[in-house]
């Protein structure tokens, strides 16, 4: 049996370092001239970004933006693609490195999926934290929900949470402990109310099956 904190790590890491690795064989900057700005990712999600990051370092509000016209409310547009807590980590980047930004929060969004997922799956197998464990828990960072939507940054953290939230879930059916799960519903709900919206109703019907699963 490997040691628990080596596999806890090994979940992380491997998804992590795959998506930078495929990154860096796209040619993807620094490893190349290319990035992963694509779609709507280019021309929506990846200037309002370089807007909030500008907001946050030079004390603008974030309500209101003159950036758009005569001026146009801001707050909707950051409630909507911009509330990821993980977007306070473009602040560590230059502003024209804000594309390796983007490619560094996918891999590590991947990463942290892989190991919310074995975390889950780790407690309702009697906490067994094994490789097979971390397998499915790999499996499902690199399924086909992030490979179709990684681009639709302001989705990604729902596929992120959901396996945190489930294992909330589950702590407070059986349990009675509610922390976790509505620390981390609450910070879905608040990273996108749209995919907030859609965990809800997955939790709606995700929590008769665990209580005909788990309850006593």
């Amino acid at each position: 049996m490997v040691k628990f904190g080596k596999v806890k790590l090994f979940s992380f890491l491997f998804p992590f370092l795959s998506v930078l690795i495929i990154f860096a064989l796209m040619g993807v900057y620094p490893a190349g001239s290319r990035t992963i700005l694509t779609v709507d990712l280019y021309h929506q999600y990846m200037p309002f970004i370089y807007e909030l990051r500008a907001k946050i370092l030079e004390h603008r509000s974030l309500f209101y933006s003159w950036n758009s016209g005569l001026g146009n409310e801001y707050y909707a547009v950051f409630a909507n693609y911009c509330a990821s807590p993980l977007n306070l980590l473009s602040l560590l980047f230059p502003y024209k490195a804000l594309p390796v930004f983007v490619a560094f929060v996918t891999a590590l969004r991947a990463g942290l999926a892989s190991l919310f997922m074995a975390m889950f799956l780790s407690h309702i197998d009697s906490r067994k934290y094994d490789l097979i464990t971390v397998s499915f828990g790999i499996a499902y960072a690199l399924s086909g929900w992030f490979l179709t939507d990684f681009w639709n940054i302001m989705w990604c953290d729902a596929y992120v949470l959901l396996p945190l939230i489930s294992l909330g879930l589950l702590k407070l059916l059986t349990e009675g402990k509610y922390l976790l799960y509505v620390a981390s519903l609450a910070i879905a709900i608040m990273s996108n109310y749209y995919s907030g919206y859609m965990l809800c109703i997955f939790l709606t019907f995700f929590s008769v099956v665990m209580y005909f699963a788990f309850m006593p």
